[in-house]
């Protein structure tokens, strides 16, 4: 099927899934927005859904489907970091704590980090 062909056979599919339940939720008036409203609205949908898959779909042709998932899976430490480091949001510890799992995840799966089966009360 190809990389490109499958990003586009799924941003199709999700764009008629999301759009059939936005008519069954809302009224078609609820789609008049200012010109301003719909190019954010454009531009977010491009820059943060349909770049991502053509890229993923294109990493996973590079670089295999593992291997691409295992960086896929870094995303959320990436998204609190830069949510820390560009909005200034803040960061708790139980998010640190969870960020630390999945980069050990990460490590383990790759064969970087051993697993040990943690041992409480010792």
């Amino acid at each position: 099927l190809g990389a490109v062909r499958f990003s586009a056979l799924a941003i199709l599919v999700s764009t008629l899934a999301t759009q059939a339940h936005f008519v069954a939720a809302h009224p078609l008036s609820a789609l008049a927005q200012p010109p301003d409203v719909l190019g954010y609205a454009a531009a977010m949908a491009l820059v943060s859904t349909v770049l991502p898959v053509f890229w993923q779909s294109a990493a996973m042709q590079r670089i295999g489907a593992a291997r691409a998932v295992l960086i896929g899976n870094l995303r959320p430490i990436m998204t609190l970091f830069f949510g820390w480091w560009l909005l200034g949001e803040a960061v708790s510890a139980a998010q640190l704590a969870g960020a630390g799992r999945v980069g050990r995840g990460v490590l383990v799966v790759t064969g970087r980090a051993a697993w040990r089966w943690p041992v409480f009360g010792r």
